[in-house]
């Protein structure tokens, strides 16, 4: 019967989301781990981004992805950087999809540079932005902004992407504007001067 079959979607929805938030507990457990105990390597950091968006599209949400690259990428050195790729994957994943899921579009533009010591990755969405009383928190495990309501989530991404680059002696900043989108920069070390 329909009552049947809306039951049974429902659960397979609940469960669903139980493995999302577990997959995430999970992810902010080894976010946390003593960098000595987890396995660092030369990476190419554009091919963490691309290996992140091919897993998201293999979801159902709907997300697209426009890349461009700024500067002189000539020299691979500028692209590599030396991490644990399922962590960088996870840190690119979620600033993705919190693009995607939040821009009006479903769109995430993301645009790579470098400055002297760091490739610098702009993860840049369309959407709703971030209340200027949120921002303080956002970087705070399972806290959820005002105007996220609307939004699945556990408040988790953020929290572990931010734990992750400063695993990676990196960093995440954020610029943000009401209505006209957000962009959370992404800072990573690469070996063109090291």
């Amino acid at each position: 019967s329909e009552e049947y079959r809306n039951t049974i979607e429902r659960t397979l929805s609940d469960a669903k989301k139980i493995v999302h938030l577990s997959n995430n507990l999970l992810d902010l457990a080894k976010a946390n781990y003593d960098p000595k105990e987890v396995g660092y390597t030369p990476l190419r950091i554009d091919e963490v981004l691309l290996e992140a968006y091919q897993e998201i599209q293999q979801g159902s949400a709907p997300c697209t992805v426009q890349m461009e690259f700024v500067g002189d990428t000539t020299d691979e050195h500028f692209m590599t950087v030396v991490g644990n790729p399922y962590l960088l994957k996870v840190a690119c994943k979620n600033l993705i999809e919190n693009a995607c899921k939040f821009s009006y579009d479903h769109h995430c533009y993301i645009r790579i540079g470098f400055t002297n010591k760091m490739v610098k990755i702009e993860f840049i969405d369309n959407g709703i932005g971030i209340d200027d009383e949120d921002l303080d928190h956002i970087f705070v495990p399972f806290y959820r902004g005002s105007s996220q309501s609307d939004y699945d989530g556990y408040g988790i991404g953020l929290p572990v992407t931010q734990k992750i680059l400063v695993q990676h002696s990196g960093e995440l900043k954020v610029t943000t504007s009401p209505e006209q989108g957000s962009t959370f920069t992404m800072y990573i070390p690469h070996l063109a001067n090291k």
